[in-house]
């Protein structure tokens, strides 16, 4: 992938994700791996600098993060709660189960 996700960190560096071939957009992994809450830019490759001495110093503008915000506190709790109702669904057609074989 020829793309990049930026977001500014809770100290002001810089992180990059750099997005596996997974069968997400782009947009998607974005939502899904940056903190919650955080704004971030998705970026050509060529837009990030090759030499990494400085990376630490690397700064960009919160007005230049337009592209989303992250949300992955968000999803993970959808997830949490999908698995919570799916158990939840099991456990009642075991105890149905159940009932029917005491008869």
């Amino acid at each position: 992938m020829d793309k990049r996700i930026i977001y500014k960190k809770t100290d002001g560096t810089i992180a990059i994700i750099v997005p596996a071939n997974c069968g997400l957009t782009i947009e998607e992994i974005a939502k899904k791996d940056v903190p919650t809450g955080f704004k971030y830019k998705i970026v050509n490759v060529s837009e990030i600098s090759n030499d990494r001495t400085y990376r630490d110093a690397w700064t960009i503008s919160d007005s230049d993060l337009t592209d989303g915000v992250g949300e992955w506190l968000l999803l993970m709790k959808q997830k949490k709660l999908k698995l919570i109702i799916k158990k939840k669904k099991q456990m009642m057609k075991l105890t149905k189960h159940q009932e029917n074989k005491s008869c």
